[in-house]
């Protein structure tokens, strides 16, 4: 059961690479490996807090409001981890900047409660909070982790190779572009249900 579900979120139904969410705050902070994992992680939190949250309460809230009360619970979730970051990992809250309190407007977050915090007994929702977070964390730290060795030499600020950046780009808004239409273009040649050969 544990394994077709962590199949389902992070390849077939992957929020970045398979439904496309969560591309502006991914591209932003993909530069260095370092900013994808933190803010990976920091996405995958909320993921499984609100989740929880939502499936024990949906039924004590009325549909007319389901919408403004999801919203409620996943701004109140990202301020609790924005401080938690800020308090225990200031130097990754300086880097992240405006992205941590994003999330809260991250479409990922929104649409796995509407669609499964919603209508799934707790225990599924949690896992799925869980599987989709580590879906977008593996998409950011492959994402970012590229564009941090070609386009800096370094990989977690360590050294990779000698002399200049192979990729200059690469670091660059376009670079992110680039990279992500590459593992998005491997993905689908090498996985036919996502329209490869």
């Amino acid at each position: 059961m544990i394994i077709p579900e962590i199949k389902r979120g992070v390849v077939r139904e992957n929020p970045l690479l398979a439904l496309g969410l969560g591309l502006c705050p991914a591209l932003a902070v993909s530069t260095s490996l370092q900013k994808g994992v933190g803010l990976g992680c920091a996405t995958m939190l909320v993921l499984v807090v609100c989740n929880g949250v939502l499936a024990v309460l949906k039924k004590t809230i009325s549909p007319q409001i389901r919408i403004p009360v999801a919203v409620m619970v996943i701004a109140a979730t990202v301020t609790v981890v924005d401080m938690l970051i800020k308090s225990f990992m200031p130097s990754l809250s300086d880097s992240l900047g405006i992205y941590v309190p994003l999330i809260a407007v991250n479409c990922i977050v929104l649409a796995r409660c509407e669609s499964v915090a919603f209508a799934q007994p707790v225990r599924k929702a949690l896992l799925d909070g869980i599987v989709c977070g580590l879906g977008y964390l593996g998409a950011l730290m492959v994402l970012s982790g590229a564009r941090e060795i070609l386009g800096s030499h370094t990989l977690w600020g360590l050294r990779v190779y000698p002399g200049a950046s192979l990729v200059p780009a690469a670091a660059l808004p376009f670079g992110g572009l680039m990279a992500l239409a590459i593992i998005l273009g491997l993905m689908r040649r090498l996985n036919p249900a996502h329209g490869g050969k």
